[in-house]
């Protein structure tokens, strides 16, 4: 969609691309083409069941077939967290957002074994499920191992009372990344971001001055 720059959104877990048509149309509006699509095993998509690293494959294989230079990326959730993962594996970007992602997966992992009341050894017999169903280690996904793809301009957008994904991991994220901006939005919780006029402009003004020379 749209003729100038292009811009990627990338979804959520349990969501869609459509989720995101509200980015779209404000990019549309200021210019922008824009890249919208579902993620493996959501909407649309085929497939039962997918992980951040099966997303960040996905990611990878449409910007492949963009063919062109992709400015800006927005992503939330396990969106962010596929975003990350491209960039690690060399997808390079002027501007990109995250909203409400997680910035590691261990820390995911072992959040879901402590909230099922899970003892030491079925934690531990969980964590090697989730590497089978993932094809590698969890730690492959934690911010030790994605922060040297991140070298762009990146607005991370987060609020603190998120009870899907925690403020600590934007935080995470932002102390990892020199060229980042952390802004706490409010009353907004994990999804409702998504439909926040002023989210929506906050995001789109910050990739538009990524246009500026």
């Amino acid at each position: 969609m749209g003729a100038g720059p292009r811009v990627v959104l990338v979804h959520g877990w349990n969501s869609r691309g459509a989720h995101l048509l509200g980015f779209a149309g404000a990019l549309l509006d200021a210019g922008f083409s824009v890249t919208l699509f579902d993620l493996p095993a959501h909407g649309d998509s085929t497939g039962h069941a997918a992980s951040v690293v099966h997303a960040g494959r996905a990611l990878r294989a449409v910007v492949a077939d963009i063919g062109t230079e992709v400015h800006a990326v927005i992503s939330h959730s396990m969106g962010s967290a596929a975003a990350l993962l491209a960039f690690a594996h060399g997808w390079r970007v002027r501007r990109s957002v995250h909203l409400a992602g997680p910035s590691s997966l261990t820390p995911m992992v072992k959040g879901l074994a402590k909230a099922h009341g899970l003892g030491p050894a079925d934690a531990a017999a969980f964590a090697g499920w989730v590497e089978g169903f993932i094809g590698t280690r969890i730690a492959y996904v934690d911010l030790e191992r994605l922060q040297h793809g991140l070298g762009h301009h990146s607005l991370i957008l987060h609020d603190p009372e998120d009870r899907t994904v925690p403020f600590a991991a934007s935080e995470a994220l932002h102390a990892a990344w020199p060229g980042s901006r952390l802004e706490r939005v409010a009353a907004l919780g994990h999804r409702r971001l998504l439909h926040d006029p002023g989210v929506i402009a906050r995001s789109v003004a910050f990739i538009a001055e990524g246009l500026q020379p």
